[in-house]
């Protein structure tokens, strides 16, 4: 999913004015304080029946190409991987019974807790990642 910032561009265009490593730490910091905002939320919504998967929620880097950087919400060590695993069956659906049953088997629908999280916490995530940025060109300037 992507996300459009409307009010930042001045901001964006003032960083790019700073060094390319300036540049980068400011929009790393703002990127993971956006990323703290959804996972916060994710963590609420999140099943609780024992907590785990609630304290599997994590931030982590996503590839980094030339002139990209990417931050991720995900579960542990990811879909499908690590102890909570069986938090991705949660997240999208999975089917009950034994494969050989086919068609037969009971289709259990997902709950999209870290899809709904991030389209709640969109508009928290996008003024959190506005106002990192703004503070780091703020202690940039004053240096």
């Amino acid at each position: 999913m992507k996300l459009e910032m409307k009010g930042v561009n001045d901001a964006i265009k003032t960083l790019q004015l700073a060094g390319d490593k300036l540049q980068r730490k400011g929009i790393v910091a703002g990127l993971k304080a956006g990323c703290k905002v959804v996972q916060a939320q994710a963590q609420a919504d999140a099943p609780h029946k024992t907590g785990a998967t609630a304290a599997a929620i994590k931030i982590k880097a996503g590839k980094r190409k030339k002139g990209r950087v990417s931050y991720l919400v995900t579960i542990g060590q990811g879909w499908f991987k690590g102890d909570e695993y069986y938090a991705s069956f949660v997240a999208l659906g999975h089917k009950q019974g034994k494969r050989k049953l086919g068609d037969k088997r009971k289709d259990i629908p997902g709950n999209p807790y870290l899809k709904n999280a991030m389209n709640q916490a969109t508009e928290a995530a996008l003024e959190a990642i506005h106002n990192t940025i703004n503070q780091y060109l703020r202690e940039i300037m004053d240096k």
